[in-house]
């Protein structure tokens, strides 16, 4: 451990850790080691980052593990603690204010991996938001499913979610998280993938149908996405995002790509012609229903002098200046093509 600058354990007096404690850094990097395995390479067993101090962080740890807390980590903590033992955390990183700490965590987790040594790390860093294994998604899946089935438990996650404060560190962190580019195109990419797989499709649709089925959850929701103000901001959220230049630059692109396609381009005039002729239809039995219904409001005098309903609509459509015009031109058309028919 060349590059390890200083030490801390539980066992250093007060004016160690006053000292420690006191040090202006932004955050530190430390590493969890095993004081059985004298290896400098198989010593070490976790990569962390702090900001409160490598003496308080290692309290935390033992801690959680004493409360049964169920990870990889925890774990070896507890196999310590039953033999008689204390982990050792050495600082590795002292953080600077100006650079991002997720980094840092996420340079050093992929260091010791890369030598070989066997951390207890769920994570490749980053706070815990950076690519968990497929078997560390399942646990906490599982136990987040487990918590909110209890009611007493689900109560107190409502109550924290509806808290300001929590929900404004909560904001904060993901804003942390997503500010790193690499840790955003990296879910960003997962996201895209567990999209589009058939479980996952299967898994939402399934989960949306429970939901709506209650009536309790279907009142939320329809009062939510009725609600004015919530309908304007989504609507100025969607304006903005149509009118940024590589959305619309996106778009483009996305067109020009599906016109190109000559299956594409053959859909969409068949599509067009039936949306016309779909439009004329219903015009045409609108203004039908209009005359039927004019037919009938007439007197019977008035009936007479136009003699059926025929007689009537006809009468209605050349009082349009439009219609006559538009069969006069039609008239004129047709006796020009039966002349020339004649004269060939």
């Amino acid at each position: 451990m060349s590059n390890l600058r200083r030490k801390a354990s539980p066992r250093k007096n007060d004016n160690q850790t006053e000292l420690m404690m006191d040090a202006p850094l932004a955050w530190v990097v430390y590493v969890l080691c095993d004081p059985r395995v004298e290896d400098p390479i198989q010593r070490i067993r976790y990569v962390g980052i702090t900001r409160v101090g490598v003496e308080s962080r290692l309290v935390g740890h033992i801690s959680e593990a004493k409360r049964g807390i169920e990870t990889h980590r925890c774990r070896w903590v507890r196999v310590l603690l039953s033999a008689g033992l204390l982990p050792i955390i050495e600082e590795i990183d002292p953080g600077i204010a100006d650079r991002p700490r997720n980094e840092s965590e996420i340079a050093w987790i992929k260091h010791f991996r890369g030598i070989g040594c066997p951390l207890t790390n769920s994570t490749d860093g980053g706070d815990g938001v950076v690519s968990p294994s497929p078997e560390v998604r399942f646990k906490q899946s599982q136990s987040q499913r487990a918590r909110w089935s209890r009611p007493e438990e689900r109560e107190k996650m409502m109550i924290a979610f509806a808290n300001p404060e929590v929900r404004s560190k909560h904001s904060a962190h993901a804003k942390e998280a997503w500010a790193d580019e690499d840790a955003k195109t990296a879910r960003i990419a997962s996201i895209k993938i567990a999209q589009r797989t058939p479980e996952t499709r299967a898994k939402r649709s399934e989960s949306m149908k429970m939901s709506w089925a209650d009536p309790e959850t279907r009142a939320r929701h329809i009062v939510a996405t009725t609600n004015s103000e919530t309908q304007a901001k989504r609507t100025a959220s969607m304006k903005a995002t149509a009118q940024h230049p590589e959305t619309q630059a996106r778009y483009s692109a996305a067109s020009k790509r599906s016109w190109a396609d000559p299956n594409v381009r053959e859909r969409r005039r068949i599509a067009a012609d039936e949306r016309r002729a779909n439009a004329a239809k219903v015009v045409k039995e609108k203004s039908k229903s209009a005359r039927r219904i004019a037919w009938e409001s007439l007197s019977e005098e008035e009936r007479e002098r136009f003699g059926t309903f025929m007689g009537y609509a006809q009468h209605l459509a050349w009082s349009d200046p439009e219609t006559k015009e538009h069969r006069r031109a039609a008239s004129m058309i047709t006796r020009a093509r039966h002349k020339k028919e004649r004269l060939e």
